[in-house]
């Protein structure tokens, strides 16, 4: 059974996608399949597709009926890649028929260990759904901040939903051990006492300035510091395989397209269409 997590956060430039990147090749030396959905459509994974242009995306599986065999980048650095598209990240709001083709395209996922879902920063609905509805999330935050009172914001969005849902943070870009272990104490304090929420630590994942500055993401086979901090999370994360009871690929994207109020046909229940405008109505016909 395919372990869904989705890795987010609310604030850019906090390294999520980097993280993801990393965490998915690091599981991948490890012997698990992995497979990365790039629901982001951030430029970096640019170098890790080199010699692997996409010839579909993630697009083209939604707004033209590619099947998921030919979007699929195999091997890539271990890995599987569902590569995203730079207008993939929620902003433009998808029908319910694509909706349901993205809940049926990810169902075929679950032969793989782990299925990584790069989340956007963005709150629209049908990117939000995915930490929402995850039975795993990776919370990405930074001593930084801006990061803290943002990834707060993203925790109330989560309170609801699915009780069973496991939420670990990853503190990226700390200088210092030390600053990235008080970062995530005072956000767990706040984050128990507030929302009631039970937040566990993956890893703090050091600063590197030589990957910052060349835009490198993958870094999971080097022996950089950084690389060693991605192998603690990487490492965290397998021993947390108790199974939750929402575990599975097929629960999720039922979860998934509950959320977002689409039945099993593609179209929106009756009690979403009675919220909504009249003039939307006579677009949905």
């Amino acid at each position: 059974m395919a372990r869904v997590i989705t890795v987010s956060s609310c604030t850019a430039g906090v390294g999520k996608t980097s993280i993801c990147i990393n965490l998915a090749a690091k599981l991948a030396r490890c012997g698990q399949r992995v497979c990365l959905l790039d629901a982001d459509g951030g430029e970096a994974y640019t170098g890790l597709l080199q010699g692997h242009e996409p010839r579909y995306t993630l697009k083209d599986l939604l707004l033209t009926g590619v099947a998921l065999d030919d979007v699929l980048i195999r091997n890539s650095t271990g890995i599987d890649i569902v590569p995203g598209s730079p207008d993939a990240d929620g902003k433009v709001p998808l029908a319910p028929v694509q909706l349901h083709q993205l809940a049926v395209s990810l169902g075929q996922l679950e032969h793989y260990d782990f299925v990584l879902i790069d989340s956007s920063t963005s709150t629209a609905r049908t990117v939000l759904s995915f930490a929402q509805t995850s039975p795993e999330v990776v919370l990405v935050i930074t001593p930084g901040p801006i990061s803290l009172p943002n990834a707060y914001s993203l925790l109330k969005l989560l309170s609801s939903g699915a009780p069973s849902r496991r939420i670990n943070v990853v503190v990226n870009r700390s200088i210092y051990q030390k600053i990235g272990m008080y970062s995530y104490s005072s956000f767990r304090e706040v984050a128990s006492v507030y929302l009631g929420m039970d937040l566990s630590l993956l890893g703090v994942v050091g600063e590197d300035q030589d990957m910052a500055a060349s835009g490198q993401a993958l870094v999971a086979g080097s022996q950089a510091a950084v690389a060693r901090d991605i192998g603690i999370v990487a490492d965290q994360l397998l021993v947390e395989n108790t199974a939750l009871p929402e575990q599975g690929l097929q629960s999720f994207c039922d979860r998934y397209l509950k959320t977002l109020e689409v039945n099993d046909a593609g179209q929106v229940t009756a009690a979403s269409v009675l919220e909504i405008p009249v003039s939307r109505k006579q677009k949905l016909k």
